[in-house]
């Protein structure tokens, strides 16, 4: 209805989008959310990693260097619940896998409070978004 307003109007300013200022500006805010990301992640990944590790050390499993590599700390959590390594593949089993995995996840921790004389409720919160960052922790340092 007003669109002939708009095109004989001169205005002041342009609502051209493709300015290199509006993609420099969207390309550093992308990078910089990525890097903080990163370090978060970076930060997250090295706080599990010793936490595991001190776990492993505390009920004397083997090879608790695995802590600090991809899936072998996934190996090692099986390990220290009391479980087979193996037990990983079931997990590639498409969509059983997929659903079966935050509950077997909740046994496994439940079974790792079991091995550090811990309460065996204490596995469930680790299905819990803050409380699995603070779990690992708990079980590593409490006495």
């Amino acid at each position: 209805m007003f669109s002939f307003l708009l095109a004989t109007a001169k205005l002041p300013y342009s609502y051209d989008t493709s300015s290199a200022m509006a993609d420099a500006t969207l390309l550093a805010f992308w990078v910089s959310y990525m890097v903080f990301i990163l370090i978060v992640g970076a930060i997250y990944y090295v706080i599990r990693a010793v936490a595991l590790m001190k776990i492993a050390q505390k009920t004397k499993t083997g090879h608790a260097w695995f802590a600090w590599v991809p899936f072998l700390n996934i190996i090692l959590t099986f390990n220290i619940a009391g479980f087979s390594g193996w037990l990983l593949l079931l997990f590639l089993v498409p969509i059983v896998g997929w659903f079966a995995f935050p509950f077997f996840n909740a046994y496994v921790w439940m079974k790792i409070a079991r091995a550090c004389k811990k309460p065996d409720f204490l596995g469930i919160l680790i299905v819990v978004p803050i409380a699995n960052l603070i779990l690992p922790l708990y079980l590593a340092y409490a006495d």
